[in-house]
């Protein structure tokens, strides 16, 4: 990630400084033009974003469109957490690590611009540092180039942020499909190519809630059930037999193709500040040859973990012990079923639908 030539001090700041830096430097950008703010129902929460430029507006606020609140409602609610973007190098910051170092790939935290309040991030591979305070409900991020982010990123954006916020509120953004039918949710959670994305969206077509087909929010309250929240209205799928899906995939908003899947964008009912949904069942899917589907109870909570954890935990860096806690607590609170998928769609739905409506299944 470029500094733009500035000399790294940042060895010998606190996280405190780091962090008041940051808010400078972006209040320094934002004088220059009309900020946009976007506001947003999270898992419950109002959650806001303050863009210093149009271009990333566009960049980060579509996959949450159906978490909108409208300006007017929006300002009177006081949100839990306010981000503030700003981008290019009129104002750099350097990469908060010392000379020489490099973070990697998919991320990491920075522990000496770290403590009890503030976090602070990189995430190269969008060219992003981000800061936040917790208890001050403030971060800042910025953004190296905003042409350069990745196209797949539209899709799914600020994952890490998104979870390190979550986390703290005892919410665990989960990797996996999910879906919904009267108030009762099911995850489907497995490696790629298993189904899941297939499945949420066959759901998706047949008029069950859908939550997501790649992340969800998962909520392990004190006590009660598990509740699933929507994060994106996003999917993403290899082309499909099933005609229905191919046209859905040819409809959607800012369709691409990444390593031979379609991404794209629902156009979901707006769904910001509804409750979430008490969730039912994982569903461990994989694809038979048989005609019809069966749901049958998995032999082991290890299908689970190995299903949900490490592809988890490996996409969202930085939650650390409190995220490995709460994908725990996830895996012990479900019930969990192995989801043998048949050609028929139609009699998949149909087996979905007995699912939810029963206080047990086990064997259909």
């Amino acid at each position: 990630m470029a500094s733009c030539g500035s000399v790294n001090i940042l060895s010998a700041m606190t996280p405190r400084e780091y962090f008041d830096r940051s808010a400078e430097q972006y209040q320094s950008e934002a004088s220059k033009t009309n900020v946009i703010a976007a506001t947003f129902i999270v898992a419950g929460r109002c959650l806001r974003f303050i863009f210093a430029s149009e271009a990333l507006e566009k960049t980060y606020t579509p996959a949450f469109e159906h978490l909108r609140l409208v300006d007017d409602i929006g300002y009177v609610l006081e949100p839990e957490m306010t981000l503030y973007f700003w981008e290019g190098c009129s104002h750099p910051i350097p990469p908060p690590f010392a000379q020489g170092e490099a973070p990697s790939f998919r991320g990491s935290k920075v522990d000496h611009l770290c403590d009890e309040s503030i976090q602070t991030i990189t995430v190269p591979h969008t060219g992003m540092v981000a800061t936040f305070d917790f208890k001050k409900g403030e971060g800042y991020a910025w953004i190296a180039d905003n042409a350069s982010i990745p196209l797949w990123e539209l899709f799914s954006p600020m994952r890490t942020l998104m979870n390190l916020w979550l986390v703290r509120k005892g919410a665990q953004m989960i990797h996996g499909g999910a879906v919904a039918l009267d108030g009762k949710g099911i995850v489907f959670a497995g490696p790629s190519g298993s189904g899941k994305s297939t499945t949420s969206l066959l759901c998706h077509q047949a008029d069950f809630d859908y939550i997501s087909d790649d992340y969800c929010i998962a909520e392990m309250p004190e006590e009660g059930p598990v509740q699933l929240h929507s994060l994106y209205r996003s999917a993403r799928m290899l082309p499909s037999h099933n005609a229905e899906l191919n046209d859905l995939v040819a409809g959607g908003e800012h369709t691409q193709t990444d390593d031979g899947k379609a991404s794209f964008l629902l156009d979901l009912k707006n769904s910001a500040g509804g409750p979430g949904v008490f969730l039912k069942a994982v569903l461990l899917p994989r694809i038979t040859n048989e005609n019809k589907s069966r749901i049958v109870p998995c032999q082991s909570p290890l299908q689970t973990w190995k299903y949900i954890a490490p592809s988890t935990l490996a996409a969202l860096f930085g939650g650390g012990k409190k995220s490995f806690q709460l994908i725990t607590s996830f895996v012990k609170a479900c019930p969990a079923y192995e989801l043998h998928l048949g050609r028929d769609p139609v009699d998949l739905i149909t087996k979905l639908r007995e699912f939810l409506k029963r206080d047990f299944v086990e064997h259909l």
